[in-house]
């Protein structure tokens, strides 16, 4: 008898309860699959046709058959008796060359100029914690105006961006442009007013990535990294520029989110000197480590912060009146506290996290 990759995949949910929903082919949502991650609300994703799962939330993922030898030590096929070349694969296109440079299908065009140019601009770098030093070696800029039109579908007035006053990072690969992020320069309280005075709808107020889930594809500034130099990682593109503050951090980059995919996977492996991952400290800034762990990469060690910080960027927002930069961090001997990912244990940590 032959087996289709969906029927195995619902087979192992059985086994493992993982419910199902009476569904036996497509997606799946239910909550986290991690141990270490107190999901509240479904927020995993499963595919029963690729055998994959994937949370949104805290970055858990992984394949399903692998899942099952986790949890039992032996193969799904031995336990239902059944050999590899009885397997039906499902009908894919070959796997996709990590190594090339992802396309894309937007141009932008826009009126960009130095974080120095207004009060309003310099006024976000202050509160930040940055410099216009900073800003100007990570060619960040000020949008006055921009607008961003599909390649494959110019004349779509509908797939038409419009973005003004706000922080553009450009967020390249070689020479592409595979992404941006741009930030409001305004406070909230500031932005909501504006509006009103321009009579315009108040929105919600965030940051904005074009295109949605690109940066995922990339780490930031990937050609400009040194690969036989340590490298610090965060999750956050602010917390990337904080770290640039200090001069000890200048071979550091970002993931642009807790989920590391595999393309990012891969460039990681390019470096062969150790990577310090510094997590968010919170719940599913912890838990993606486990990412790291199941990739068995031997080169990664955890650089935890202090208790009482989220993030990197916290420290330049001074939310310990012990630290007034990264510099005074790294005197109060941050530096040593770095930690073997073999020797991480993550439940501890979550346990630690949910005490402060």
């Amino acid at each position: 008898m032959e087996y289709t990759i969906q029927e195995i995949s619902v087979e192992i949910c059985n086994r493992l309860n993982i419910p199902l929903n009476g569904k036996t082919t497509g997606q799946i949502v239910i909550k986290c699959l991690s141990p270490y991650h107190i999901d509240n609300r479904p927020s995993c994703s499963i595919s029963l046709d690729k055998g994959v799962f994937n949370c949104f939330s805290c970055g858990y993922s992984g394949s399903l058959k692998n899942l099952y030898y986790q949890q039992f030590g032996r193969s799904i096929y031995k336990d239902m008796g059944i050999h590899r070349s009885l397997i039906i694969q499902p009908q894919i296109e070959e796997q996709a060359d990590l190594s090339l440079i992802p396309e894309t299908d937007f141009k932008f065009t826009g009126q960009c100029f130095p974080m120095y140019t207004t009060e309003l601009s310099k006024s976000w770098v202050k509160r930040r914690g940055f410099t216009l030093d900073l800003m100007d070696r990570l060619g960040i800029k000020y949008l006055k105006f921009g607008r961003t039109v599909k390649k494959s579908d110019p004349t779509n007035k509908e797939e038409w961006r419009s973005y003004s006053d706000m922080a553009f990072i450009p967020i390249f690969e070689e020479k592409e442009l595979l992404c941006f992020e741009a930030r409001q320069l305004r406070t909230e309280e500031e932005w909501r007013k504006h509006l009103e005075t321009k009579k315009i709808e108040v929105k919600d107020y965030k940051k904005l990535l074009y295109p949605k889930n690109s940066s995922t594809k990339t780490l930031y500034q990937f050609n400009r990294l040194k690969k036989n130099e340590p490298l610090f990682l965060v999750e956050g593109l602010m917390d990337l520029i904080s770290l640039r503050t200090n001069s000890i951090f200048q071979n550091s980059t970002t993931t642009f989110g807790r989920s590391i995919k595999e393309r990012q996977f891969y460039l990681l492996s390019q470096f062969k000197s150790d990577i310090f991952y510094i997590p968010n400290n919170d719940i599913p800034g912890i838990s993606a480590i486990q990412q790291f762990k199941d990739k068995d990469l031997k080169n990664v060690s955890i650089l935890p912060l202090p208790n009482t910080v989220k993030d990197v960027n916290d420290i330049l927002q001074k939310k310990d009146t012990r630290f007034n930069s990264l510099e005074d961090l790294i005197n109060f001997g941050w530096l040593n506290n770095v930690i073997n990912i073999d020797r991480y244990d993550i439940k501890a940590q979550i346990d630690r996290v949910n005490i402060h």
